[in-house]
């Protein structure tokens, strides 16, 4: 269902807004460049644009991940280090809200079109999480166990090999 929904949210040929939320804080945001990308504006202008506004953008709209947050974000998505290529500043992330904020002080007809879009795939993964949030809870639970008893017969495993090991048997 969430697919359905989101895939009629889809505008740009190779970024997914649904793809582009993650989870920071407790809070579903977007990268400053994924929003910039989606409003086809320059991320350092939007930014800029943001830092004008700051009445605007108070901390549960947007705000700038500390560099742990930001490390791990790196790691999850398997980007580039600052060396090789990577962004060399943490990136602002935006709420749904922030990203509603934005359009306004951008003006145009992009962002404005937008911002409904990137809205409308919060709204849907919100939903598609409290719907689905008991399935996605026991599920986690089902892999927990698996791994757990994964681990009990590995240990099984090797104490069998290490008798076997140990004993007299004429080994071939």
């Amino acid at each position: 269902m969430l697919k359905e929904s989101v895939q009629s949210v889809f505008l740009l040929p190779d970024k997914k807004v649904e793809d582009c939320i993650i989870v920071v804080r407790n809070q579903q945001v977007m990268l400053d460049s994924d929003v910039a990308y989606f409003f086809n504006v320059e991320t350092k202008k939007m930014n800029q644009q943001m830092k004008r506004n700051v009445g605007r953008f108070p901390e549960d709209f947007c705000f700038k991940l500390n560099s742990s947050e930001f490390k791990n974000l790196m790691f999850q998505n398997g980007t580039s280090s600052v060396g090789y290529g990577g962004r060399r500043y943490t990136p602002y992330v935006y709420t749904e809200h922030g990203i509603i904020a934005l359009a306004g002080v951008l003006r145009s007809e992009v962002a404005d079109r937008m911002s409904v879009q990137i809205t409308r795939a919060f709204i849907a993964m919100r939903k598609f999480i409290i719907e689905n949030g008991d399935t996605l809870l026991t599920l986690a639970r089902i892999q927990n166990r698996q791994l757990e008893f994964e681990n009990e017969t590995n240990k099984k495993f090797d104490e069998i090999i290490k008798l076997i090991d140990n004993s007299d048997i004429p080994k071939k």
